[in-house]
């Protein structure tokens, strides 16, 4: 994302007691006049350093998230533990795909991958694919 890819930034304070705990990017990243992309940067536990990442895609520009990309710093130490993957794969509204990458020693290389698929899109997971 370079910086005239962002087309608006907001500080959120999610929980109403002022202190910012979320910034919000809305990214235009294909420079097309339509949001593609939003990105979170958000500080769960209001300690002033940021541990959860998300980035929301849109690449259909039907205006429903195709694909949602969580990166997870919980000891916040600037490394990523976990990274999970939430995926609308048929484009209706409805997630179908989670997965969970895992780099628990934090050198990068993926550990283990976990992939599980919901194919009635019920809310529960029918199988793990991997």
């Amino acid at each position: 994302m370079d910086d005239s890819s962002v087309v608006n930034e907001q500080e959120l304070d999610t929980n109403n007691d002022g202190i910012v705990d979320t910034v919000e990017y809305d990214v235009d990243s294909d420079h097309d006049g339509q949001v593609d992309e939003v990105i979170l940067v958000e500080d769960t536990d209001q300690d002033g350093t940021a541990d959860t990442y998300e980035d929301i895609l849109d690449t259909d520009h039907d205006g429903v998230a195709d694909t949602d990309i969580i990166y997870l710093d919980s000891n916040e130490d600037g490394a990523v533990e976990e990274v999970i993957v939430v995926e609308d794969t048929d484009h209706d509204g409805v997630a179908d795909t989670y997965t969970v990458l895992e780099d628990p020693n934090e050198d990068g290389q993926i550990d283990e991958q976990h992939t599980y698929v919901d194919t009635n899109e019920d809310g529960t997971i029918d199988q793990q694919v991997s």
